[in-house]
């Protein structure tokens, strides 16, 4: 979820097209139940490595990064300043090092391997991170403002308006465009990934949050925890419809393997598999509520929740 609960104005001018939510898809099997990775205490949104392949995992109630390797061999934990709360990691392919938010001491951690070289400040309650390849830069949603900040390689970092408490930010190869999830103004600002420039607003549902791209039907995909559905749109600022029938969805990865979309439920902790506009399985369950970031290991076609209530990364397969 966002780093506050601040429910307001219900979904904007969305067109006339919702889905109807739990449609099955011809021919869908049900998945078996994940098996279990320990980590730290209240992992968040575990990021991808994959040079070597590995993940990160921020632990925001331990000041940690957990870092597992396959299907949970551990390679490390990284001890991070006490008095933090890791929320986000993401890779940097400019220098193949991974970036990591800390929304309580404003910062981000830049870890070559398992080691943290330098730690970046001036950040206003960071949650989410992305890698633009447009701008070959890192973005920054700070929560406790409007804007994002943009940073890397020998630049200054400097802030792009977006709207209110941003958390999350995601990337639209097709269209060339950022797609900032404002959790305070229940809508998206789109950027231009290449020049930054404001293209559009576009109102989504209550309390959006992590947004993902799907290759395979070429849209974009906002879950929207506070109304329980899930928005979607093209890059350019088109809604094209939404999906009913979620309990706080949060955390989402695409599957490149199965083509599809999985999307973690916060209230109840179970997994969500979407196909274009149909929800195609709900039933990969885990044992807690508390599921949050997703993550998809392209080395061995896996799929890892993490589960903040549980202190576990639950498996996929």
């Amino acid at each position: 979820m966002g780093p506050w609960m601040g429910l307001g104005v219900a979904v904007g001018a969305l067109l006339p097209m919702t889905f109807v939510p739990g449609v099955l898809a011809a021919g869908a099997v049900a998945k078996a139940a994940p098996t279990t990775c320990r980590v730290g205490n209240g992992p968040e949104f575990p990021g991808y490595d994959p040079d070597n392949p590995d993940l990160y995992v921020p632990n925001a109630k331990s000041d940690t990064i957990t870092v597992p390797s396959g299907k949970c061999t551990l390679v490390k934990s990284i001890s991070l300043p006490t008095g933090g709360y890791p929320v986000m990691a993401v890779f940097d392919s400019a220098n193949n090092h991974m970036r990591v938010t800390d929304f309580a001491r404003d910062r981000v951690y830049d870890i070559a391997g398992t080691k943290v070289v330098k730690t970046f400040t001036g950040f206003v309650g960071p949650w989410g991170i992305l890698y633009d390849p447009g701008f070959d830069s890192l973005v920054v949603a700070n929560s406790h403002s409007n804007y994002v900040t943009v940073f890397g390689g020998s630049f200054l970092p400097f802030n792009v308006t977006t709207g209110t408490d941003p958390d999350f930010v995601g990337y639209d190869p097709l269209q060339g465009t950022l797609l900032v999830s404002n959790f305070g103004s229940n809508n998206v600002t789109i950027l231009n990934a290449v020049t930054l420039s404001h293209v559009t607003d576009i109102d989504v549902g209550v309390a959006p949050g992590q947004i993902v791209y799907d290759p395979a039907d070429q849209m974009d995909y906002v879950a929207n925890s506070g109304s329980n559905n899930v928005t979607l749109l093209y890059g350019y600022g088109h809604v094209v419809g939404w999906i009913t029938g979620f309990k706080v969805p949060d955390g989402m990865a695409w599957d490149q393997a199965s083509l599809e979309v999985n999307i973690a439920n916060y209230s109840g902790g179970k997994l969500f598999t979407l196909s274009g506009s149909h929800i195609v399985n709900r039933n990969r369950t885990a044992s807690s509520s508390g599921s949050l970031g997703v993550v998809y290991d392209e080395a061995n076609d896996d799929t890892y929740v993490a589960n903040f209530n549980s202190d576990v990364l639950y498996i996929f397969s």
